[in-house]
């Protein structure tokens, strides 16, 4: 937390500490009421000690609250000063998005938020002027693939041979270049490369149309902004949303066609996620393998015998209806 706080810019900057008495998991520490506080666990109280410290050098802001109404415990003691750290909040208006899940207890007054730490790409200025905002480096561009390839790669063959082949080659042109002993930096940058290479996602046809139409899209809307509700600009409007749209469909379908196709024998992963969504509203869920452990192999046998036309009574008569 304090090299964190070190890292942000000066006045710029509105933090809100707090739930320091919270400590899931952990009932079977004994309870201890010392050290000037109430805190039912000692490690939460030193941890809240500390972040408390943390704050008053940094010269944060500390939230209090007391809710009676969820039969609350008094966490902290200061002076004559009674009151419970609860709620972690920040300023969100500097976030993109921040979600608040549902309580575990029905009567507990927390909540577990979920923030995207993503800023804003333009931060207000200082009263007055003259400072600059701060320097961003940009973000370097990541790999096409995300941890659920990494997944599947471990997890079906055919890729699990490709993704082997490619990774000796990387390795055998890497000890071509460095005889000496590889370093775990260029083990792991061989590991990253053959990944890449297996799970290149290749890019859709369609991304130059879809592109031209968010550009078509966001005239329109800059000229019904200077029009002042005309009611051409708002038909224009109507018909660059409809493009754009339309263009957005069509590259995720392009996208999802052609993201499994350079796997000889891999269908793709839709039909899949209709094979186990009609088994699950059909109350059968029990024939199919839980959610977290479905791969691609799964229900190949039921999906063979659907293509070579043979009637199964529990798949819907209409193939439009399998997304449904």
């Amino acid at each position: 937390m304090a090299a964190v706080v070190a890292t942000m810019p000066r006045d710029r900057w509105r933090l809100l500490l707090g739930d320091f008495n919270g400590h899931i998991g952990r009932e079977d520490v004994p309870v201890c009421r010392q050290v000037g506080t109430r805190l039912l666990h000692r490690l939460s109280n030193a941890v809240g000690v500390a972040l408390v410290q943390v704050a008053q050098q940094a010269r944060l802001p500390l939230l209090t609250t007391t809710a009676k109404a969820y039969n609350c415990e008094v966490t902290w003691e200061r002076g004559d000063q009674r009151s419970q750290l609860d709620h972690v909040l920040s300023d969100l208006p500097r976030f993109r998005e921040a979600r608040a899940l549902c309580p575990a207890a029905p009567r507990s007054d927390h909540r577990l938020v979920v923030a995207a730490f993503t800023l804003l790409s333009t931060l207000p200025f200082l009263p007055g002027g003259g400072r600059a905002p701060p320097q961003v480096a940009p973000r370097a561009p990541g790999p096409r693939w995300q941890d659920w390839a990494l997944r599947r790669l471990h997890a079906d063959e055919a890729l699990r041979e490709r993704y082997s082949t490619t990774l000796q080659a990387a390795l055998l042109a890497l000890a071509e270049h460095f005889p000496r002993p590889l370093s775990w930096q260029q083990l792991a940058n061989a590991l990253e490369t053959a990944a890449t290479e297996v799970l290149r996602v290749p890019a859709s046809p369609s991304t130059p149309r879809r592109l031209a139409a968010a550009n078509l899209r966001n005239a329109a809307l800059a000229a019904r902004r200077r029009a002042g509700g005309a009611l051409f600009a708002d038909d224009n409007l109507r018909r660059a949303n409809a493009v754009h749209q339309a263009a957005v469909n069509q590259h995720a379908e392009e996208r999802r066609a052609r993201e499994f196709a350079a796997v000889e024998g891999v269908r793709p992963v839709e039909r899949l996620n209709v094979v186990y969504r009609h088994l699950r509203l059909a109350g059968r869920r029990r024939l199919g393998p839980p959610a977290a452990n479905i791969t691609l192999r799964d229900w190949e046998e039921e999906v063979t015998r659907r293509e070579q036309g043979e009637e199964l009574p529990w798949w819907p008569e209409v193939p439009d209806q399998w997304c449904r």
